[in-house]
């Protein structure tokens, strides 16, 4: 039996494949302070909740950011 367990967290790759956008795009989103992130040891998190609310733009304290393809 296993069980399915929900991430809590997002890696950059996991945000490209979301978003479907390339790396330096992802890094240059976790950079511009859009939502929360953490690192843990030489890895950049994402909390899922700070980036669903970002994503869903629930979170009007964060300003637009707006990237040129």
């Amino acid at each position: 039996m296993t069980a399915t367990v929900e991430k809590q967290v997002y890696s950059v790759s996991d945000i490209m494949v979301l978003l479907g956008i390339g790396r330096t795009k992802a890094y240059e989103l976790v950079n511009s302070n859009c939502f929360r992130t953490l690192k843990v040891g030489g890895q950049i998190i994402v909390p899922k909740k700070s980036f669903d609310l970002w994503l869903n733009g629930a979170d009007d304290e964060t300003p637009s950011v707006e990237y040129a393809n």
